[in-house]
């Protein structure tokens, strides 16, 4: 099931049933499986894959950011934008998708408290967190919004090489969720992330 934001009092729509396995992490001894795939990941990472959408590539401002955990959490905000700086893309595939999410408008200034806070509240202990993304725009969006002071228990992670772009668009089908919208993105890069495999001796 969905585990649906509730920023600022926001109701929390009925859930959904996500076509999409569980993530299942094991250890024997120093090699990590995930979901029965012998992966490089270190023991201390805690996965967060992040998506953003924004007005322009050349003219880049944030629109909306969301964020899905390995554990299930998730996290959305739709802050303000200057409607003159949206691509005729964004026009139309980005900004009617807005508003889906009661209670996920939030002014830009206080993005950086309520996403520490989650970012606290998802985090196991004292784990540090891999800020997963697949375009380079969406991590400097993320830094940007936290004025560049990121927390040192977090760290960036490129995964695009670990996304299969067939799979990412059969979620979104399957699910019945519409793509380029920054939270349901994140979760499709969860489900379909892979490590990539490597031999042992």
């Amino acid at each position: 099931m969905i585990s649906w934001p509730s920023l600022q009092g926001a109701e929390i729509p009925a859930g959904i049933a996500l076509s999409c396995p569980p993530i299942n992490w094991q250890r024997k001894g120093t090699i990590f499986i995930r979901n029965n795939v012998v992966t490089s990941r270190r023991a201390h990472e805690f996965q967060v894959f992040i998506d953003t959408e924004f007005t322009d590539f050349i003219d880049t401002h944030l629109i909306s950011i969301g964020m899905a955990a390995e554990s299930g959490k998730e996290f959305y905000v739709e802050v303000p934008y200057p409607d003159k700086s949206c691509s005729a893309f964004v026009r139309e595939a980005v900004i009617p998708l807005l508003g889906r999410i009661p209670g996920a408008f939030c002014m830009v200034e206080d993005i950086s408290v309520k996403m520490i806070a989650w970012l606290n509240t998802v985090r196991r202990g004292t784990e540090d967190i891999e800020i997963c993304f697949d375009y380079q725009t969406d991590w400097d969006l993320f830094t940007d919004v936290l004025d560049y002071r990121i927390p040192p228990w977090c760290h960036a992670r490129r995964i695009g090489k670990n996304i299969n772009e067939l799979l990412h668009h059969e979620f979104h089908k399957k699910n019945n969720l519409p793509e380029h919208h920054a939270l349901y993105d994140a979760m499709a890069n969860r489900c379909v992330f892979r490590e990539l495999t490597f031999q042992t001796t």
